[in-house]
């Protein structure tokens, strides 16, 4: 049994000898990662908005009225906390709104304006949100289901 026990241990050593006396390699990964990190819990949400109203005729809109538009559809969704939700207006064009919100902050924007309308017929309609993408098309309110 100790004859067994040597033969075994023995080409044991030698190897470890062996690979003691040459130059071990340094593997280098193929893939150079700088930095990395990950992010989970965005910060903003991008909204594209539209304008509706019964005017025939569109009218023009401005930061002003669209920002009180905003607030009086929060503070009648949620009271004192509605109006405490910042928005940050990124474009205007024509009759297109973009914004930007807390993401925290997201359902109640879309809970708010879908149940808002004001004295004379104007309307905020969510066209898209997005916490990623400043253009908004991350949901497009189901419009093409109707698009031919």
């Amino acid at each position: 049994m100790a004859e067994i026990a040597e033969t075994i241990s023995g080409p044991e050593d030698t190897t470890l000898s062996s690979l003691d006396s040459k130059k071990r390699r340094h593997r280098t990964s193929k893939n150079l990662t700088i930095a990395q990190f990950s992010c989970r819990h965005p910060e903003w949400t991008y909204f594209h908005l539209r304008h509706i109203s019964d005017a025939s005729t569109p009218t023009a809109i401005d930061e002003t009225s669209v920002s009180l538009w905003i607030d009086a559809a929060l503070s009648q969704f949620l009271g004192l906390h509605g109006r405490a939700v910042p928005v940050d207006f990124l474009k205007l064009q024509g009759q297109d709104i973009h914004i930007r919100i807390p993401h925290d902050d997201q359902q109640a924007l879309i809970a708010a304006l879908s149940n808002w309308t004001g004295r004379n017929g104007d309307a905020l309609r969510t066209v898209g949100w997005s916490s990623w993408d400043a253009n908004a098309y991350a949901h497009d309110a189901g419009q093409d289901l109707f698009n031919d």
